[in-house]
Order: structure tokens, then C-alpha cells, then sequence
């Protein structure tokens, strides 16, 4: 079986890392596995992406044009926006590819467009990390009381702070146009599964709950007594590891929760 991974970047921030470890999984088991990118940084002949400075021009100016709309978004949600309205890969490109299966991961600032999505034609899996897919423009709901990927992107459900043009629901509608097709879902948590079904957009799409692969080569369990002389760490003490791109400032993180945590404790 060939499969070929769509990202919009080969290794540059964590869902690409997340993809590019599957990509190097599958080959290690003889599986024939490749990427196209818009963002290449490894000489992975594996990877296809933009090599001629003309065509990382192009997928430059692409991603700013998408964050044109953007700047007419007044939204009390600080994460991230996508109109997706610009696409580096077009459907024939991709539905011409030498793959048995599409394997989509995180496709935004100018990689995929919404209407691409909605032409590609070849068997398709589409692997979440974030909520941009159910939700409008926004990669994730405005807090735990942001309803609007259940109940619909009406001027009813719309946060009456927010002013001026409603990117979000302009986006949510598009989605709704093009998106025919019910492809396969695979969330890397059960979290992220549980919104899947609850959310207005994909709550009858297949979903799966597949975690992220890790290589156990390099991530394996060793002497914890040896590990915390090398490291400089107490011996008799419990210690509690936290990692996150973006901990302060992306609360979807969970760094405010851990913190809260550690006071009460």
C-alpha cells in the first residue's frame, strides 16, 4: 500500500513533527510512505515540497494572503484563524499523486484550501490536532462555554463582544458547501474524539481514537535512579514533568490548569 501525508510543513511545529514521525514509522515496517509539504526543511527524498525559489515565493505569498481576512476579525478568541481560502496544491495535483490513501494532517496557512478538500477524490484518512476542522475559521472554541461547533454559526450563537465581519461563520458555511464527502477522522485523543461527535459539521463522519506514534528507540523507559543523578534531580522526591510549545500564551495547553494544581497540592 502507498500513502502519502499531506502537511503544510515537513517538521516546523508540532502536528508536522506528529505527521513526518508517522511518515518515518510506516517506512521503518516497509510501508511505502511519502509527504508533500509546503514548507520543506530535510533532505527527505521522501518528502515532496517547493525546491525552486519560485515556488517557496509562491507558497509565501500564499500564506499571507490568508492572513488578509484575518485583520477584519474582531474576536474575543485568541487562537488562531484559518479562512483557508488559498491553496499551494490544487485537487488534480493530489488526486494524481501515486498513493493508495490520502493521509491529511494539518493542512492551514495556505496549503489546502476548503473547496480543495472538498475535490479530492482518492481514499482519504484525516488525522486531527487541532479543532479547526468542526469548528469555523477558529483552530479551537473560545473557552469551554463556546458552543457554536455544536449549535451552528448563527448571529444567535455569535459572542456578542465580537463586531465586524464574522470570518467564522463564513468559513463554517464554505465547509458545509464543499464538504460532501464523510472521510475517515482519527484523533489522537479521546478528548479531541469527544468534541468530534459532539460538533454540528462531523459528528456522523468515522472517527477513530489513534494516539500519535513515538519512536521507542529514542523515547523508552531507563534507570530512574541513574537518570536523576545525571540530570542533577532529588532522589527522594516526586517530580512532574511539563512540556508545551506555547504553554503561557496558549491556554489550551494546560500550563494555567497545572499551575492552579501545584497551589492547591
Amino acid at each position: 500500500m502507498k500513502i502519502n501525508i499531506l502537511s503544510s510543513s515537513e517538521v516546523k511545529g508540532g502536528a508536522s513533527r506528529a505527521a513526518n514521525r508517522l511518515h518515518r514509522g510506516l517506512s521503518q515496517f516497509d510501508i511505502d510512505s511519502s509527504m508533500t509539504v509546503r514548507s520543506k526543511q530535510t533532505d527527505d527524498w521522501r518528502v515532496l515540497g517547493p525546491s525552486l525559489p519560485l515556488g517557496k515565493i509562491y507558497s509565501d505569498i500564499l500564506s499571507v494572503i490568508e492572513r488578509v481576512p484575518t485583520k477584519m476579525l474582531r474576536s474575543t478568541n485568541d487562537f488562531m484563524h484559518s479562512p483557508a481560502i488559498s491553496s499551494f496544491l490544487n485537487a488534480r495535483t493530489i488526486n494524481n499523486l501515486d498513493a493508495d490513501v490520502i493521509n491529511m494532517h494539518w493542512i492551514c496557512d495556505g496549503f489546502l484550501s476548503i473547496r480543495t478538500i472538498g475535490r479530492i477524490k482518492k481514499p482519504m484518512v484525516w488525522t486531527l490536532h487541532d479543532s479547526w476542522a468542526f469548528c469555523g475559521s477558529e483552530h479551537h472554541p473560545n473557552g469551554i462555554n463556546d458552543f457554536r461547533y455544536r449549535q451552528g454559526y448563527t448571529s444567535a450563537t455569535r459572542d456578542p463582544q465580537e463586531q465586524g465581519f464574522d470570518m467564522d461563520a463564513w468559513t463554517y458555511k464554505r465547509k458545509i458547501r464543499h464538504w460532501k464527502q464523510k472521510h475517515q477522522i482519527i484523533s489522537p485523543s479521546t478528548w479531541l474524539a469527544d468534541a468530534v461527535s459532539k460538533s454540528q459539521l462531523m459528528h456522523d463522519w468515522p472517527l477513530k481514537v489513534i494516539p500519535n506514534p513515538l519512536d521507542t528507540n529514542t523515547y523508552k523507559p531507563v534507570n530512574k535512579k541513574f537518570s536523576r543523578e545525571y540530570l542533577g534531580l532529588p532522589q527522594d522526591k516526586k517530580l512532574i514533568l511539563f512540556g508545551a510549545l506555547n504553554y503561557k500564551s496558549n491556554t489550551n495547553k494546560g500550563f494555567d490548569l497545572l499551575k492552579e494544581c501545584l497551589r492547591v497540592f
